[in-house]
């Protein structure tokens, strides 16, 4: 089965919710689940829990009923006028199929035979018209990639969306995750790197030097600053996973990037568990300057992980989202949303038998 194929077959529990209020909720997202499946399945449950479900279905069946009359129509006037086939789009009805292409849904929507294709449009409908309904004023306030856990926060009205979104382009938002990597033991226990963030010439993303930041690229946005912070948890199962601090301590190792790194390819394998302090919001941050210090996160094979590690295959990163903190866009008061420790997480804990 398909990545995709697992991910739309995802339903969240009330297990899952770490926090909920009028206004917004945060979940724990489990590893290979799409955001947009996170998205759906809370709309689900909301309406479910409103109790809303019976009079939604009466309304969406009554669209399919219509919408299928209308192609009946529009068939027999074909028919009627001696046009070479039947009709399937119909004042841009077909434009739904957008959806079959973002949520792979083709299995649930059927075939699209003339046998079976009123059928299929009348599941189109629904699907579209419920996405509209339920999802209109549900937004994701931080997106995270498809192999990441960890923490999500949902906002219920764009307001809400317009507020939080502000406060974390304005860097006021606190974020913590945690990640499962392989390489030589740092020499460090804290570091913070800097460095830049842009396209390559290929157009993956990539490190560039601290120096380059405000330079443009060719056919790319310019180069971006990008500043992690990082501390060592655990080494081959020695060590525990601390509190959260309040605030970094200004003896922590600083590397700016000036130059490519260099990486040992012979140096020793070790499993180490660090903690991660985003300080700007790029795309795959923590994953590239993992990889820049020589400790590419376990799974992570498009930025040098490791696939397969002591005769157990890793089809995907072990990155989590552990903890977010935030001033409510509402009430004000500050929040802080943790996510409990992934199983990997957990086994990175325990020393590894000689």
């Amino acid at each position: 089965m398909s990545a995709s194929s697992r991910s739309s077959l995802f339903s969240l529990c009330r297990s899952d919710i770490l926090f909920e209020d009028q206004w917004l909720m945060a979940v724990n997202k489990p590893q290979g689940v799409y955001c947009e499946t996170i998205l759906l399945s809370v709309s689900r449950m909301l309406d479910d829990s409103d109790g809303h479900g019976n009079g939604l279905t009466c309304v969406l069946l009554c669209v399919s009923f219509c919408g299928s009359l209308l192609i009946l129509w529009k068939n027999w006037w074909d028919w009627r006028t001696r046009r070479s086939s039947p009709t399937r789009y119909v004042y841009g009805l077909d434009s739904v199929n957008l959806v079959d292409l973002l949520l792979k849904r083709e299995v649930l929507f059927g075939s699209k035979t003339d046998d079976m294709y009123m059928v299929s449009l009348g599941k189109r409908i629904i699907w579209t018209w419920s996405l509209w309904v339920k999802n209109g004023s549900l937004h994701l306030a931080n997106r995270l990639d498809r192999d990441t856990s960890g923490v999500m926060v949902i906002t219920k009205s764009h307001q809400v969306a317009a507020k939080l979104m502000k406060a974390f382009s304005d860097r006021k938002v606190t974020k913590t995750y945690l990640a499962l990597c392989i390489g030589a033991a740092p020499t460090w226990e804290k570091i913070t790197i800097k460095s830049g963030h842009g396209r390559s010439k290929f157009g993956a993303w990539r490190v560039y030097a601290a120096s380059d930041v405000g330079r443009a690229l060719p056919n790319a946005p310019a180069i971006k600053d990008m500043v992690t912070s990082f501390e060592v948890l655990s080494v081959n199962g020695q060590g525990n996973v601390k509190e959260v601090p309040e605030s970094r301590k200004a003896d922590e190792t600083v590397l700016v990037v000036e130059e490519r790194s260099v990486i040992d390819s012979n140096a020793r394998q070790d499993e180490i568990l660090v903690r991660a302090f985003p300080r700007s919001g790029r795309t795959h941050q923590i994953r590239l300057h993992c990889q820049y210090l020589g400790i590419s996160i376990r799974g992570d094979v498009k930025y040098e992980g490791v696939h397969e590690w002591k005769g157990k295959i890793y089809d995907g990163h072990e990155l989590h989202a552990e903890s977010l903190s935030f001033e409510h866009p509402v009430t004000g008061v500050d929040v802080s949303f943790r996510a409990p420790l992934p199983s990997w997480a957990v086994q990175a804990l325990q020393p590894s038998p000689h």
